[in-house]
């Protein structure tokens, strides 16, 4: 659940840089450009995912 909120979130961040950019306002477009490349990053680490099952589904 955690990782579509943060999908999700990403997505929103992408179309807001989008919509910032259509505006010709392109500091405010960077910024959210800059946040969805964050999370794309967060995304990525295999920890996140690990700890988004949950400590009922960890096999130790």
């Amino acid at each position: 659940e955690e990782l579509g909120q943060i999908n999700y979130l990403k997505l929103v961040y992408e179309n807001t840089a989008k919509a910032y950019n259509k505006m010709d306002d392109f500091e405010n477009a960077e910024k959210y450009k800059i946040k969805a490349e964050d999370l794309s990053e967060l995304l990525k680490n295999p920890l996140l995912e690990i700890l988004s099952m949950g400590p009922h589904n960890l096999k130790l």
